[in-house]
């Protein structure tokens, strides 16, 4: 019997004593991004990858980068 309590009172103290943020607080911007391209990674890999996953006009996340259009 006290196991069985017990085992039903830890999720509910454990939850208790979690805190999160207030929804109004957000992380600042990042001040520097890092770019690890894949072993192999060229111009024609990022082109495929791009027509597969967002089609030819829209960009990926990496795209966005700034300094990017060095890479191209």
């Amino acid at each position: 019997m006290t196991l069985r309590i017990l085992t039903a009172a830890a999720p509910v103290l454990l939850s208790a004593g979690c805190s999160t943020l207030p929804s109004h607080q957000q992380a600042p911007p990042a001040k520097n991004q890092i770019f690890f391209p894949g072993d192999g990674m060229g111009i024609a890999t990022m082109t495929a990858a791009r027509i597969y996953k967002v089609g030819e006009e829209d960009d990926l996340a990496m795209d966005t980068l700034a300094g990017y259009e060095e890479i191209e």
